[in-house]
């Protein structure tokens, strides 16, 4: 081999080492996507007052409470699933305090989801029936809807002139 051959090799190596240490895995990228998601859904379901989860911005349209309850009773179905356990059934008050503490064990079912995917079981199926799908799917189809949910409930919030939580970040104060 010439010496160019050996140090190209040693390069492809060395750089594929090198990246494969620094980049984050894709279990690490749903796990970020899903926290991402969840600390701005809570935030707003917090901070929209109670009197406004009636809401809804157009004739038909779910109602701010609703889209909670939705997210709630979904990231319960999904999480329980990747836990290897049954989709409890419950039934959720239009209450922003109930709304709150449903998502908030929602969320609890899906950070014990989201700390149990490993890379030796990420590609494991679950589910039932002809709906199975891997942990590692089913991680980033929750973090998916849940950005999809929590861009619902931006329009909400904006409609009221709150400022939702991701946008929060980016205010400058005006003297």
């Amino acid at each position: 081999r010439s010496g160019a051959a050996k140090l190209i090799s040693i390069l492809a190596v060395t750089g594929w080492s090198l990246r494969a240490q620094n980049t984050m895995t894709f279990i690490d990228e749903a796990r970020q996507s899903y926290q991402d998601a969840k600390d701005n859904i809570l935030k707003s379901a917090e901070e929209m007052p109670e009197q406004y989860y009636a809401f809804r911005v157009a004739a038909g349209s779910r109602t701010f409470g609703d889209i909670v309850r939705d997210i709630a009773a979904r990231q319960v179905n999904v999480c329980s699933t990747i836990n290897g356990q049954s989709h409890p059934t419950r039934e959720y008050s239009n209450h922003k305090t109930d709304l709150i503490q449903a998502l908030k064990r929602s969320m609890d079912e899906c950070n014990s989801a989201y700390a149990s995917v490993t890379p030796l079981n990420a590609d494991q199926e679950v589910g039932s029936g002809i709906i199975r799908h891997s942990k590692l799917h089913l991680l980033f189809l929750n973090a998916t809807r849940d950005h999809q949910a929590y861009g619902e409930l931006m329009v909400y919030l904006e409609a009221e002139g709150f400022i939702p939580p991701s946008d929060q970040a980016h205010i400058v104060p005006v003297d």
